[in-house]
């Protein structure tokens, strides 16, 4: 993999519910968190469920992640992961979540051509 052998830091992304959040998901979704950034990855999130403007970035940044908020009514963050990926570009993608939200996002990601880039769903 390219981004291993580069100087520059592993670029990963999650999609799942906001670490900020105290559900299932999230409180799973922050370990991985914590255990990407503790490696020197550079790491972003897609924050489903944490819909602005009610969000707190504040609990993100201090994981070292940089948070992308949806906002409603797509409190999942169809919506605005086209613009996402485009600008963060992921050498890898993390999607934790249930598996029909799991197929959804690997259909949207197909059908904005990022279908190649690396997964993992859990």
């Amino acid at each position: 993999m390219v981004a291993l052998e580069s100087k520059r830091p592993l670029n990963v992304g999650i999609i799942s519910d906001g670490i900020a959040l105290t559900t299932g998901f999230a409180n799973v979704a922050r370990r991985i968190a914590a255990e990407c950034a503790g490696r020197g990855w550079d790491v972003w999130q897609l924050a489903s469920l944490d819909a602005a403007p009610g969000c707190d970035s504040r609990p993100y940044h201090a994981a070292g992640v940089r948070p992308y908020f949806p906002y409603p009514p797509d409190v999942i963050g169809y919506r605005i992961a086209p613009e996402v990926m485009a600008r963060e570009r992921p050498d890898a993608l993390i999607i934790h979540c249930d598996p029909g939200a799991a197929s959804g996002w690997l259909r949207l990601l197909e059908g904005h051509g990022y279908g190649d880039v690396p997964t993992v769903l859990y």
